[in-house]
């Protein structure tokens, strides 16, 4: 059974795999764990290399994107995955798991997490890049999680209260 948990930059992501993967090793961020996965792209599909300080115009016309073969892959060799992250395409690739949940989290929560000093992750430390991620999820992630039958969970709740929620689902997939 494998399970993927997408949500905006800033919604917790790779906080919870970092509290999770102790007890429970096949729980991987796709930002960091799976090489080849992801990329940007310009809107021809050519490779980009994301600028210092992006722009809301270069943000409207790049797309960090997910390589579909890296993916199939991936899941072949890990065939009890809990995936986590976000890519442009990441919704319409949800076909390739077995469940799909998605962290929501409100537009303060996301401003407080994005302009900490403890994010490791370099996307959105802009403001430019806060408000392009708040029109994102508004605008693109909730209309497609209703779209492709994504299940919305609160990305405020504790790792381990979102683990619990997902995890019986997931073991109970794969014992049938």
């Amino acid at each position: 059974m494998t399970t993927i948990v997408l949500g905006a930059p800033g919604s917790g992501k790779t906080y919870f795999v970092e509290k999770i993967k102790p007890i429970y090793s096949e729980i991987f961020d796709a930002d960091y764990d799976i090489p080849g996965l992801a990329g940007w792209t310009d809107a021809n599909g050519n490779s980009a290399v994301f600028p210092a300080e992006p722009t809301i115009a270069w943000l409207d016309t790049h797309f960090f994107r997910w390589n579909l073969d890296v993916l199939k892959k991936f899941l072949e060799a890990h065939p009890n995955a809990i995936i986590c992250g976000i890519a442009a395409n990441a919704f319409e690739l949800a076909y390739l798991f077995d469940q799909a949940f998605y962290l929501l989290i409100d537009p303060e929560t996301l401003k407080t997490r994005m302009l900490s000093g403890e994010r490791k992750n370099k996307r959105g430390k802009s403001l430019a890049e806060i408000e392009q991620i708040t029109r994102a999820i508004t605008e693109e992630h909730l209309p497609l999680t209703h779209a492709f039958g994504v299940s919305i969970i609160d990305g405020t709740l504790p790792s381990t209260t979102i683990f619990n929620s997902i995890l019986p689902i997931h073991n109970r997939k794969n014992d049938e």
